[in-house]
């Protein structure tokens, strides 16, 4: 799934219900690319800086701002915009994608460990 094109997986994420000329719009394309770039930049790059180069004053709102997006993602795109699931109530349709939940809930866990565990520099020192 990784090494497709953006728009076979967003068509398979979807059972295959994108039509050809779903597959050659240039604004479908156009918001796939940008949202995978924003992906790639934002979930990839931004832990990497913070786990290698940032100073540890920088990790804590790193990790925060990446709690907060995986919160979101987590609470409107597998909550309240479940078009396959709109007709239930919030709970079952939360829990609909148990992938997703694992996915962003792990990683919320995660960032929070590590905010939790994160010393500061000065507490280093002493």
């Amino acid at each position: 799934m990784l090494l497709k094109p953006p728009m076979d997986v967003v068509d398979e994420l979807l059972d295959n219900t994108l039509t050809a000329s779903d597959k050659a719009s240039a604004a479908l394309l156009h918001i796939i690319y940008i949202d995978w770039g924003k992906n790639i930049c934002f979930h990839m790059l931004l832990p990497l800086y913070a786990a290698f180069m940032a100073p540890v004053s920088a990790k804590k709102p790193i990790a925060c701002i990446l709690m907060l997006n995986a919160l979101w993602a987590l609470f409107v795109a597998h909550g309240l915009a479940s078009p396959t699931h709109m007709d239930k109530p919030y709970p079952e349709r939360l829990y609909a994608n148990p992938m997703v939940v694992a996915i962003c809930g792990g990683n919320i866990a995660a960032l929070l460990l590590g905010i939790m565990c994160l010393r500061s520099s000065k507490a280093k020192r002493a």
